[in-house]
């Protein structure tokens, strides 16, 4: 969890459809009418993810900071919600805990926004999701983000979507070169900071990872 500075009619009636008989050749196979057609490749669902950020504000002496969680929708918009989000919180014992949920981010008074992450056709549901996320595991086990741009060493909430997002890169769900990657954690911060100085919002804030040509 990284501190930032002080840090949000009527309807026309359908004219009945024509009968017809369909003709077939002698030759053509008829597909029985109940049962389903195999030779149809079914269409793959896309799944957006993005990093979904909450301002946690100062307290007792201690900066204020980003809660990070992984969020996941079907919809063309984060408008549309609720949406699925991946995240660990700690518990009432303090420790760390998974939370795999379905939930509405305008719900959260501490919600700011989204950053736009990908979006793929690699995982076809949020299940196969969690089946790549509940490994990581909500104790720490000694990962660290490569590179020099990566958080102080520690595990939270950061570090746990910083190795999921390297999991989807792994799993050629988000494909985007090192350059992006290893500056993945400064760019999502500058998103935060933008959004949260924006001001007020009616609608879900959101904005992509990187800036056109300029990759930060």
């Amino acid at each position: 969890m990284i501190a930032t500075r002080g840090v949000i009619g009527r309807h026309r009636r359908s004219p009945q459809p024509l009968a017809f008989r369909a003709e077939f050749p002698q030759s053509s196979p008829r597909i029985p009418q109940n049962s389903p057609t195999p030779f149809l490749e079914q269409e793959k669902m896309a799944i957006k993810i993005g990093v979904a950020l909450y301002f946690i504000p100062p307290k007792n002496n201690l900066p204020g900071y980003f809660h990070w969680a992984i969020v996941a929708t079907t919809a063309s918009s984060w408008n549309v919600q609720p949406v699925m989000v991946y995240e660990i919180k700690r518990s009432m014992s303090g420790r760390f805990v998974q939370s795999f949920t379905s939930e509405r981010l305008d719900g959260s008074s501490a919600f700011t926004g989204i950053v736009d992450i990908f979006t793929t056709t690699a995982y076809s549901t949020f299940d196969q999701i969690s089946d790549r996320l509940v490994s990581i595991g909500a104790q720490d086990r000694g990962w660290r983000f490569p590179g020099r741009f990566g958080p102080e060493a520690g595990w939270d909430c950061t570090a746990w979507v910083l190795q999921a997002l390297q999991r989807f890169r792994d799993d050629r769900a988000w494909n985007v070169p090192d350059e992006i990657f290893l500056k993945v954690y400064t760019s999502i911060l500058n998103r935060g900071n933008e959004m949260l100085y924006s001001g007020a919002s009616a609608y879900i804030k959101t904005v992509p990872l990187n800036r056109a040509q300029r990759g930060y």
